[in-house]
């Protein structure tokens, strides 16, 4: 376990003993005697003054960090799953959004679960809201920038390498700023229709609750809006999710996103030594119908997969590689073969005995290599110790500055340059593991990393409740608000860092991959989160007063369902997107100063 993996542990030592040191010196002000109100403060015990707030802000960012590293290690662990080809398919289609979905949903469960439920669900509507409007805006700005390329004057977007000009470079600084932008693939478009149609269930409990007229102040508390109504929007929106998930799985075998996800996974597995290259792409699994890469000389997908090593190890970018460099490469995709193997392997691709290979040749040698699953067996020796060790690779540094902006491209390429490096670090535990002993461990790992960050969300999400009600109070300002701001900083941190790194390649696939995440988890809290929060409102029997809430993510959803019907998205588009979360916060507010709750 590394040193940062303690941290959470530390923080909720911490947490607990100012729990434990605020108890014994305030008045508990609940005869609430739960396993819960034992464990953690009650907020409204800390004092009424400048003191009592900054505790509050403290614990607060306490579990608003935990909640950060559990949906962090949820993701992680869940993404592990997509290093088994034989689950792949499922989990980028079913278990990611789902799991992705948790943070909201708990928060939600826990805001109408307590005694003041009618006040305290203000923080669960402002968490969906929030984690809606902050998802389809900040990230999305945020890609923007990262995946910008220049726009030439014929419109064409420069993600196609110039071979004839030397000083190439996707996004050429002099271009200015709004001779810029991003194109992506048509699947974003597909899924816009698809979120706007999962706005229905709003709509089911909406519009009663505007005939009972639950959205006038001065007869708020005569609003008396149908329960039947929460109870069918929940129904609803619980078939929309199953049929989002039916569709994504549907789709999965052509959705270039998916397949685009997968294989970075896959990647970064490979560079950190996670995994070796027979374990990612074992022959009696890479076949089946699950979107996985076909191992075939002429497959489009798997060059495109294999191609960023051979640019890495190329060191002197002559778009062939050296005996020297093969052995290099071999070595860091796990497979740790001897000199006399390698040399082997080298001779009989090099057919003309030039003394070196093409990409091409390469391609057709992997392929050999990965239907031999015996042609290399991994060498690992002991220390005085007995501690097994990964035999170290030969001339890493120059390994290491063997990356070039200037790489060669073949036609299916759209420039996938430049991947961030990144030092391998081969676990002990996975080393010297067959194929499938490696895919076993990875899937013990997965599931204590995803059962752990589920701990650790559903743990603290109560509390982190508490806070935000509690923030507002002693503000002034409605709880809703403190939790739109707050709340997804917490629960989406991992989508934002996930998206804007995907978007960071430069290449019309990361900008799918990235925009289709954010799209996808708004498609998620409009039926997964909804559906908890409606099925609340109807069996604690609870008023529908969100009205203005509701415009807002009605409008916010709207507005980006026609942006993300293009595919080409210049800069000023950035502008526009960065503009709809002031806008949302404002008509919410405006709303409210109208007449509307």
């Amino acid at each position: 376990m590394k040193p940062a993996s303690f941290v959470p542990i530390v923080i909720i030592l911490i947490v607990l003993s100012v729990s434990v040191h605020a108890d014994t010196n305030t008045t508990n002000t609940t005869t609430d005697d739960s396993f819960l109100t034992k464990l953690f403060i009650d907020v409204k015990a800390f004092p009424n003054d400048g003191y009592g707030f900054v505790q509050l802000l403290m614990v607060g960012a306490a579990y608003g960090y935990i909640l950060m590293v559990g949906s962090n290690m949820i993701k992680d662990g869940s993404e592990l799953l997509l290093l088994v080809p034989s689950l792949a398919g499922v989990v980028g289609s079913v278990v990611l959004p789902v799991l992705g979905a948790v943070p909201d949903g708990a928060i939600v469960i826990f805001s109408g679960l307590g005694p003041d439920a009618q006040t305290q669900i203000s923080v669960g509507i402002g968490a969906l809201a929030g984690s809606t409007v902050m998802l389809l805006t900040v990230p999305w700005v945020m890609c923007l920038f990262g995946g910008r390329v220049s726009i030439n004057n014929n419109g064409e977007y420069n993600y196609i390498r110039d071979k004839s000009n030397p000083e190439w470079k996707k996004l050429d600084p002099e271009g200015g700023f709004f001779n810029s932008g991003v194109r992506c693939g048509p699947l974003i478009g597909y899924n816009a229709k698809v979120m706007i149609v999962t706005l229905v269930s709003f709509l089911i409990v909406q519009i009663p609750a505007l005939v009972k007229h639950c959205a006038k102040t001065d007869t708020k508390e005569e609003c008396n809006s149908p329960p039947i109504a929460a109870l069918v929007g929940g129904i609803v929106a619980i078939a929309l999710f199953c049929f989002y998930l039916w569709d994504q799985a549907r789709i999965a075998n052509d959705d270039e996103a998916k397949e685009g996800k997968i294989d970075e996974v896959r990647k970064k597995a490979l560079e950190r030594g996670l995994m070796s290259i027979r374990g990612l792409l074992p022959l009696d699994q890479i076949r089946d119908r699950d979107g996985d890469i076909a191992i075939d000389k002429d497959s489009k997908r798997f060059k495109a997969f294999l191609r960023p090593f051979f640019r890495k190890y190329d060191v002197d970018g002559d778009e062939v590689m050296s005996l020297e460099e093969l052995e290099l490469l071999l070595r860091d995709m796990g497979e740790k073969p001897s000199k006399e193997q390698v040399k082997d392997i080298f001779d009989k691709v090099d057919t003309d005995h030039s003394g070196s290979i093409s990409f091409s040749e390469f391609v057709e040698m992997m392929c050999d290599v990965l239907e031999n699953n015996d042609s290399l067996h991994p060498v690992a020796s002991l220390t005085t110790n007995g501690t097994r060790v990964v035999e170290p690779l030969l001339n890493k540094e120059s390994s290491r500055s063997g990356v070039h902006e200037g790489g060669a491209s073949d036609d299916e390429n759209d420039g996938e340059d430049n991947d961030e490096e990144e030092e391998p670090e081969v676990p002990e535990d996975l080393a010297h593991l067959t194929p499938k002993q490696q895919q076993r461990r990875i899937l013990i790992r997965s599931f204590g990393t995803m059962g752990l960050g589920v701990f650790l969300v559903l743990f603290f999400s109560d509390p982190m409740v508490d806070v935000l009600s509690s923030l507002g109070d002693r503000i002034h300002v409605s709880p809703f608000y403190v939790a739109f701001v707050l709340a997804p900083l917490a629960s989406n941190a991992s989508e934002l860092i996930a998206a804007y790194s995907y978007s960071k390649k430069k290449t019309e696939k990361s900008m799918t991959i990235s925009f289709s995440s954010l799209v996808g988890a708004a498609c998620m809290n409009n039926t997964f989160c909804l559906a908890l929060f409606l099925f609340l409102v109807y069996f604690k029997d609870l008023k529908w007063e969100f009205t203005a809430e509701t415009v807002c993510i009605i409008a916010v959803e709207m507005a980006m369902f026609f942006i993300a019907l293009r595919r080409s998205h210049p800069m000023w588009t950035a502008v526009v997107v960065a503009l709809l979360y002031p806008a949302a916060l404002g008509l919410v507010n405006g709303m409210e100063a109208a007449g509307l709750d």
